[in-house]
């Protein structure tokens, strides 16, 4: 076989699925949050912008958990409820929110920003139901296990929905 692109493309062999060489590029960079009393994790990658307290001006919606607009440098995006969209009952507002990669710009807020994470994600065995859409995968660490959101599906469900995207 070609060898020459060894290191762009890792083989699967048996023994790589064991113990995975020193050097493999594995871990990723997450955030580590928490909704409810649930541990959650979001990929660094997915994530354009980590703000706290931000100024949200609510809006006459229909979009279900739409929490208004704010502002980030110069551009409006729409604010969306991470805690209501896993399925989580409504608490205080929420302290948090990422602005997520996306086409256009879109944020989730979340109450408890507990720590940046790198370590590699797994394949989850077990998920609630309700948050299943939405969470592929989990990230472990020695003390806890965290649910990792797929950002790219939430977004997906609240731009993608019955309705359309928001315009200004």
């Amino acid at each position: 076989g070609d060898h020459r692109h060894l290191h762009s493309f890792p083989t699967r062999r048996s023994s790589d699925l064991v113990a995975p060489p020193t050097g493999a590029h594995l871990d990723e960079d997450f955030l580590a949050i928490r909704i409810g009393g649930d541990r959650y994790a979001i990929r660094l990658s997915d994530v354009i912008g980590l703000h706290r307290d931000r100024k949200i001006v609510p809006l006459p919606s229909r979009a279900a958990h739409l929490l208004g607009i704010s502002s980030f440098r110069g551009t409006t995006a729409p604010i969306y409820d991470l805690c209501a969209l896993l399925g989580h009952p409504g608490g205080a507002p929420p302290r948090w929110l990422v602005l997520a990669r996306a086409p256009s710009p879109v944020g989730f807020a979340f109450d408890v920003l507990e720590k940046h994470l790198r370590t590699a994600a797994a394949p989850s065995v077990e998920i609630d139901p309700q948050a299943s859409r939405y969470v592929h995968g989990v990230v472990r660490t020695a003390a806890s296990v965290f649910s990792l959101i797929q950002l790219a599906s939430v977004i997906e469900a609240v731009t993608h929905g019955p309705r359309g995207p928001l315009k200004e």
